[in-house]
């Protein structure tokens, strides 16, 4: 199934583990991650949902088909293993009596060579010195044997690829299906739409997704227009396919990326009006609409490349003024620092 949220597969597997009421050390445990970077997800998840607590978290993971409703509660213990059997006594396993039973057939092969038709035994008298068979016919019959044990071995292989195979595309999930209904989903020979353009003429400006309040949203921070280097924001509604201003950026910059960690867009370094590359850190809060200064960089930074992953934001090169790097710095929200990581 689907969400109006961009939810990342690892959100989604917190998400399930809440709504089943796994604490925070319990889904560090099951996901091999630290507990700190299940707070992380947990606020991302929060903002991008819209909700305050775990509770209407879980609601809102049944509500959307994530979880059934009998997976609620709290994680499953440990079955308890079953208590031994007490081993009888002596003297009833010697005062048991023992029943014979018949052989069973070793294999597929072996039942169907008794039942081929095999010539009699000479009955064998006190007096005879060896046991008589006839076996005029032996070496034909051996033949047909082993030719029909042949067939049924590769009969028994066959039909075990075939069940094999069934049973491996009948485990694969079915792909859900999303209504359309309302969408405006381009046909398919029209793959490509135009949606309402930008107020101006923008260039090396940073953009990111966001999503609150059950709704998506697209951000175009700083770049380069007509007028120069620029601080705008503007806030792109998918739904209603519009374009809103936001509250500017206090420092204009250009050549600038941004990534999304938790409920904050962050917008390290950038080039400014002076042609320069400047080591500010600014974050913005699309729900407060409202910019905080971050720890500045080691080193000021445009034209890089930027991600974020289980929390933390990862700076690869960029220019410095004078010559491309191949630093690569991460920064840590909760801690606001910067750490330098192996170089390209």
């Amino acid at each position: 199934m689907t969400t109006d949220t961009q939810i990342s597969d690892r959100e989604l597997e917190i998400l399930r583990l809440v709504a089943t009421g796994a604490t925070n050390q319990q889904i560090a445990h099951q996901l091999h991650i630290s507990v700190n970077t299940v707070k992380v997800h947990l606020r991302n998840i929060f903002g991008k949902i819209g909700v305050t607590s775990r509770t209407e978290a879980t609601v809102y993971a049944m509500r959307m088909g994530l979880v059934p409703m009998t997976d609620t509660g709290a994680m499953p213990a440990e079955p308890e293993p079953a208590p031994a059997t007490a081993p009888a006594p002596e003297h009833a396993l010697r005062d048991t009596p023992v029943e014979e039973t018949a052989p069973e057939p070793v294999n597929a092969t072996t039942e169907i060579m008794d039942t081929a038709p095999v010539e009699p035994v000479v009955p064998v008298t006190a007096n005879d010195p060896a046991p008589l068979v006839a076996s005029t016919q032996a070496p034909a019959a051996n033949r047909r044997l082993v030719m029909v044990a042949g067939g049924v071995v590769a009969l028994l292989l066959l039909i075990a690829v075939v069940i094999m195979v069934t049973r491996q595309f009948s485990s694969v999930a079915p792909t859900p299906t999303t209504s359309t209904e309302g969408l405006n989903v381009p046909v398919p020979d029209k793959p490509w739409r135009e949606l309402a353009p930008l107020s101006d003429g923008r260039a090396g400006f940073a953009m990111a997704d966001v999503a609150y309040g059950g709704r998506s949203y697209i951000y175009a921070i700083g770049g380069e227009d007509s007028s120069g280097v620029s601080g705008q924001v503007l806030r792109f509604d998918i739904s209603a396919n519009t374009w809103v201003p936001r509250r500017a950026k206090p420092l204009p910059v250009s050549d600038v990326r941004a990534a999304v960690i938790g409920n904050k867009i962050y917008v390290p370094g950038g080039r400014l009006a002076s042609g320069q590359p400047t080591d500010a850190c600014e974050a913005y809060d699309p729900n407060r609409d409202t910019w905080a200064t971050c720890k500045s960089l080691p080193a000021p930074r445009s034209g890089y490349a930027l991600a974020a992953v289980e929390g933390k934001l990862y700076m690869f090169g960029g220019w410095d003024g004078t010559t491309y790097r191949d630093e690569v710095w991460q920064y840590n929200p909760d801690t606001d620092e910067w750490t330098a990581l192996s170089k390209m």
